[in-house]
């Protein structure tokens, strides 16, 4: 295995490193996938199965919340927005 030494902007490696955080990876493999993918070298059918990236719906009683389409909808807008204000840096 090969190390190498990059320079991202602030804001590009702060993104990257919440990415990896989500994803419960370490930055590292975080971005060796990203390599891997974009260089074509990953099989997608080989590949570690991912879960889906589901809303998480808090509620003061688990497993009691009352979860409509409306509710849905407006929770996607917000991850939505939020995908995009740490796209742009914000």
């Amino acid at each position: 295995m090969k190390t190498a030494t990059i320079e991202l902007p602030d804001a590009v490696f702060n993104l990257l490193e919440r990415e990896a955080a989500i994803q419960h990876r370490s930055l590292g493999g975080y971005l060796a996938a990203l390599v891997e993918g974009q260089a074509g070298l990953i099989n997608p059918s080989k590949s570690a199965r991912q879960e889906p990236e589901l809303p998480l719906i808090r509620s003061d009683a688990p497993g009691q919340a009352h979860i409509t389409n409306e509710l849905l909808a407006q929770i996607e807008e917000q991850e939505e927005a939020a995908h995009h204000a740490r796209l742009a840096g914000r």
